[in-house]
């Protein structure tokens, strides 16, 4: 690689980085911390916070990488998809 290069490259990296964590953040909210909630209002505030932080990836993709929004597009779609509940668990009110 060129050494003109090597900022462009790191840049990138660090824009891929930016994809992985909220990624990371909601699906452990999801999945680790939502199934041990056993009343609604313990369940309500991890579960906005997980839609926020998976609707903060396209807003990743639309502000700082426009070329890739798309990625950032399907892939907060995804996330947003997984908070739909499967199971139909009761919670106590």
């Amino acid at each position: 690689m060129m050494p003109a290069m090597e900022g462009y490259a790191v840049a990138g990296a660090l824009l891929w980085l930016l994809l992985a964590v909220p990624v990371v953040v909601s699906m452990a909210i999801r999945w680790l911390i939502l199934p041990k909630m056993q009343t609604h209002q313990s369940y309500l505030v991890p579960f906005i916070i997980g839609l926020a932080v998976s609707e903060l990836v396209i807003l990743f993709g639309l502000f700082l990488v426009a070329s890739q929004a798309d990625v950032f597009y399907v892939t907060s779609l995804f996330l947003i998809l997984m908070y739909a509940p499967l199971d139909g668990k009761r919670l106590a009110a």
